[in-house]
C-alpha cells in the first residue's frame, strides 16, 4: 500500500466530472472515480460536510453491507466498487470537489 496524496490536477478533474452529468468515465481511465448525488427537498438547505461526510460513509460501508466473499480477497461484485476504488492499494493521489445546483450536489473523488 502506498501512501496517498492529495492532489490539484485531480481535483480539478473532479470539479469538472460533478459539473458535467453525461461526462464519460471511460475516459479517464486507468484512474478511478466515486460519484454521489444528493437532493433536498424546498425546506432544507444543503449541509455539505454533513453530506459529504455521508457520501464518504456510504462508500467505506459498501464492505460491511455487502462483505468481501472472495477467498482471495480480490475486488469481484459491483456493489463494492466505490469501496474498492478508495481501497486500491496502489493509489498513489486523489482529489475530490463538488458541484451544487438548486438543491442536488453532487460529489465527486478521483484516484490515480
Amino acid at each position: 500500500m502506498y501512501e496517498v496524496a492529495w492532489d490539484c490536477e485531480l481535483e480539478k478533474l473532479a470539479e469538472k466530472i460533478a459539473a458535467d452529468e453525461d461526462f464519460d468515465l471511460e475516459s479517464i481511465h486507468p484512474r478511478a472515480a466515486n460519484i454521489d448525488h444528493r437532493a433536498h427537498c424546498q425546506n432544507f438547505e444543503l449541509n455539505y460536510y454533513q453530506d459529504i461526510n455521508k457520501s464518504l460513509k456510504r462508500w467505506n460501508y459498501e464492505v460491511r453491507e455487502f462483505g468481501q466473499t472472495d477467498p482471495k480477497n480480490l475486488y469481484n461484485d459491483d456493489s463494492l466498487e466505490h469501496f474498492a476504488n478508495m481501497a486500491h492499494g496502489k493509489n498513489t493521489k486523489i482529489g475530490c470537489s463538488y458541484y451544487r445546483k438548486g438543491k442536488a450536489l453532487t460529489f465527486v473523488c478521483v484516484y490515480d
